[in-house]
């Protein structure tokens, strides 16, 4: 019996670890939080290697961008830029480093000049027509 409980959870284990997972990229957000502050920040990912760190730059001209931070960042997906002139457009690029290189996309984070300052990103939602869900339970 025992050994038939262990099979149990070392097949429900490699199950549950088939399961495929979604393609999601680092999801690069850069928000305008004051009148003097952009909150930048990315995801983390399954796929990232243990160790991994990352350099953020800003870009207000073509070109290379400044680099952010003075050592590469670990244990936190954010950075808080307070140096930036706001009255003119900005890009935003992460790049992860593994062992001490830069590799992978970069994505790029965009504010405008002279954006808004808020704490929240605004999504419209493009709800569904009103239909019946695979089971019968009607939905609006």
């Amino acid at each position: 019996m025992p050994h038939r409980l262990v099979l149990l959870l070392l097949l429900s284990s490699l199950l549950a670890a088939a399961e495929p997972a979604e393609n999601l990229g680092r999801g690069l957000v850069a928000l305008r939080i004051s009148s003097a502050e952009t909150l930048v920040s990315w995801r983390l990912l399954a796929t990232d290697p243990p160790g991994v760190s990352f350099n953020v730059y800003r870009h207000t001209d073509p070109g290379e961008g400044t680099r952010l931070n003075a050592e590469p960042l670990t244990g936190a997906t954010f950075l808080i830029d307070s140096q930036a002139d706001l009255a003119r457009d900005t890009h935003y690029v992460v790049r992860p480093l593994v062992d001490g290189v830069e590799t992978g996309k970069n994505p790029v984070g965009y504010i405008p000049a002279a954006a808004p300052a808020r704490q929240y990103l605004s999504i419209p939602l493009e709800p569904p027509a009103p239909g019946v869900t695979p089971d019968g339970v009607p939905y609006t």
